[in-house]
């Protein structure tokens, strides 16, 4: 039971140290300053100064404010909002206007108000959550934690250094949004994990990463479901905008599916690929459309609710699909189709 315990504090602290490695990029303005100062000549010492005070209230507002909010619901919240606000913060920060004037409010806005704030919660969390695990060496384990926060300005600061006379300040920062809030997200995750099973988050991770890209099978499989996914998402956008609630993706590609291994099935063998492929593409994308069209002309015609009308019309391509199954299942008995036309060039 002992060695449990000092394994859950431990690793809380690893975590928590990564953690304050990401947290540390506040405190890298210094290297920042200058490039900014260069991209608009007009603002002054006195306007570049301003942003890291702004940031540094902001950090000591954070600080409390996620003292309360971690009272309120849990640390895991407080640090998934940290994760949120330096996202959004450094996000903020790459897509700065032309105008110097509008650029700097924005900058204090996401610099200073948003990744000042989120820094502050998070260095809450960690600090006071790792900390109420070690009662005998509070002051060891907020050294390390302390330690990664300083390393992290220094590491951060030096890569930043290298890299914004290469990719540039715009591309810097949304590379450091996404990195540092992936991070955050990882390691609470991990903490959630090995609250929950007592499973070693890293080996979690590392059989997820396994399982959809351990062999080359696994990643052409989940490269296809990524680009099916992806499909779909851009295919509803336009039905969204429009405020039509189409929740009949699934079946709709199904049909889709359906009406391509039609044709993959009766056309003849010997049609050339190309060809085939192209006649899939239109009995697929004519299927799909049918599928759509069916809750379109009815919420058009009757106003009925297209949110539970294509959900419903999933269901019903679901179980088409498993009767279409059944009926050309080769061999039979194995619920499959098999290869479909393998003498297709």
């Amino acid at each position: 039971m002992y060695s449990n315990v000092e394994r859950t504090r431990w690793l809380r602290v690893a975590v928590g140290t990564v953690m304050m490695l990401c947290l540390g990029t506040l405190y890298a303005w210094s290297i920042f300053r200058a490039p900014f100062g260069a991209l608009y000549p007009s603002w002054t010492t006195a306007d570049l100064s301003m942003n890291f005070t702004i940031s540094m209230v902001c950090y000591s507002a954070g600080g409390f404010l996620g003292g309360k909010l971690s009272k309120k619901t849990s640390n895991t919240v407080t640090a998934l909002a940290a994760a949120v606000l330096i996202f959004v913060g450094f996000l903020g920060v790459s897509w700065l206007s032309a105008d110097p004037e509008t650029a700097k409010v924005q900058l204090y806005l996401f610099y200073g108000v948003l990744s000042g704030l989120g820094t502050g919660f998070g260095y809450n969390t960690i600090v006071s959550g790792v900390g109420g695990w070690f009662p005998d060496k509070n002051g060891l384990a907020t050294g390390v934690l302390l330690t990664g926060f300083g390393l992290g300005t220094m590491l951060i600061g030096q890569l930043a250094d290298a890299l914004i006379p290469v990719v540039g300040l715009p591309t810097l920062f949304r590379a450091f949004a996404v990195v540092i809030a992936v991070v955050l997200a990882l390691a609470v995750d991990g903490l959630i994990i090995f609250a929950i099973v007592k499973l070693n988050p890293v080996e979690v991770y590392q059989a997820m990463f396994s399982g959809a890209f351990g062999t080359a099978r696994r990643s052409w499989v989940s490269i296809r479901d990524i680009t099916i996914l992806l499909s779909i998402g851009i295919g509803l956008a336009p039905a969204f905008k429009m405020k039509f609630w189409n929740i009949g993706a699934e079946g709709q590609i199904t049909m889709g599916a359906l009406g391509a291994a039609w044709v993959a099935l009766n056309l003849n063998p010997d049609t050339p690929q190309p060809l085939m492929l192209l006649m899939m593409m239109a009995a697929a994308a004519l299927c799909g459309g049918i599928w759509a069209f069916i809750p379109a002309i009815f919420k058009a015609k009757l106003g009925t609710n297209e949110t539970i009308f294509t959900l419903m019309m999933n269901y019903v391509a679901i179980q088409l699909t498993s009767y279409f199954v059944a009926a050309w299942e080769n061999p039979v008995g194995s619920n499959t189709v098999g290869v479909i036309n393998q003498r297709t060039k």
